[in-house]
């Protein structure tokens, strides 16, 4: 379901719409194709922070600072949804479930924080 809601958010944004009106743009068949469109090439928030992170790590590599093992994703920034940090309004259009489901997602990080 996660990465579902993801999905949703980024083409709500696209579109210009409230999320819970995706479904009536969308149909869910089309989903998977959406997935792997912005699989492919990503856009917004996302492609930008690739970018970012490519060259961070581009740089860093050249300084010869670069610690064995580290990726790109490692120097990027993560998902709004996956840490807490949609805005009011973007939590309003989520429905019922997935409201939810990002509140449990805030909790766990909280408790990850305080432990």
């Amino acid at each position: 379901m996660h990465s579902d809601v993801k999905l949703r958010v980024r083409l709500a944004k696209l579109f210009g719409c409230p999320i819970s009106e995706v479904g009536d743009r969308v149909p869910a068949w089309e989903l998977p194709y959406w997935q792997a469109e912005y699989s492919r090439e990503p856009w917004g928030f996302s492609a930008l922070d690739y970018l970012t992170g490519k060259l961070a790590h581009q740089l860093i590599a050249a300084t010869g600072r670069l610690q064995p093992g580290t990726t790109i994703a490692d120097l990027c920034c993560q998902d709004p949804f996956e840490c807490g940090e949609l805005s009011e309004e973007e939590y309003a259009q989520l429905d019922g479930d997935e409201q939810i489901a990002y509140s449990r997602r805030l909790v766990a990080r909280t408790k990850q924080v305080l432990s």
